[in-house]
């Protein structure tokens, strides 16, 4: 059985960001450097978000200079929690109690993974959290923590936090964005009983995280 999961604002096909660009950086471990203050008021993008840089093509850039080399086809241990690549990157998935049977896995099953690149480094966090009304997942990479947040699944697009704690409101304001539906930031995820792939949407490119089988 197959099933294909996109974690996006409802409709992938608007959604928005910011005209000028921001100083978004972070530390390696994908810290998002809050201060604990209170968070930022939500700032409504203008279209040039999606055609210039922002925090998020910066994440997808950090993410794509560090992933397993070639895309290399990953391979599960037994107990399907971890995934070795031939360059001596390590993915470890975390969330489920029981990944031994991964007929099982789904969007929710899957609460985040961590892949460390070939020098031991830590290349990309991920978390995802859903309950049935609301979700958000977060990206850590060498360029901070970016996140993403739907506080309403009813409601048309959500809030996307950058490393500088810029907070964007990604909603209907922006969805006649010429260039919202290519550069709209979203995760896809895709399995089966013996394929697991993650992927990064909506950057300069997409990109695929990892793709790991149980050999």
């Amino acid at each position: 059985m197959h099933t294909m999961t996109l974690f996006l604002p409802l409709l992938f096909v608007a959604c928005g960001g910011n005209g000028s660009k921001s100083d978004d950086t972070g530390s390696a471990s994908g810290d998002s450097g809050s201060t604990g203050t209170e968070p930022a008021d939500p700032v409504v993008p203008d279209c040039s978000w999606f055609s210039g840089d922002n925090c998020w093509k910066q994440a997808v850039r950090a993410a794509d200079a560090c992933l397993p080399s070639a895309r290399d086809l990953g391979t599960f241990a037994s107990n399907f929690q971890t995934c070795s690549f031939t360059d001596s990157s390590e993915l470890t998935l975390s969330g489920s109690e029981d990944f031994s049977s991964p007929f099982a896995w789904s969007s929710l099953d899957i609460k985040g993974f961590s892949l460390v690149d070939d020098t031991g480094a830590t290349c990309i966090n991920y978390l995802a959290e859903q309950t049935d009304s609301a979700l958000s997942w977060t990206v850590g990479t060498s360029e901070g923590a970016v996140t993403y947040a739907v506080p309403d699944l009813l409601s048309y697009g959500g809030l996307l936090t950058c490393p500088d704690g810029t907070v964007y409101d990604l909603g209907t304001d922006v969805m006649s964005c010429p260039d919202a539906n290519a550069h709209w930031p979203f995760i896809s995820h895709a399995a089966t009983g013996t394929f697991l792939n993650y992927s990064l949407q909506g950057g300069d490119e997409a990109i695929e995280v990892f793709t790991c089988t149980s050999g």
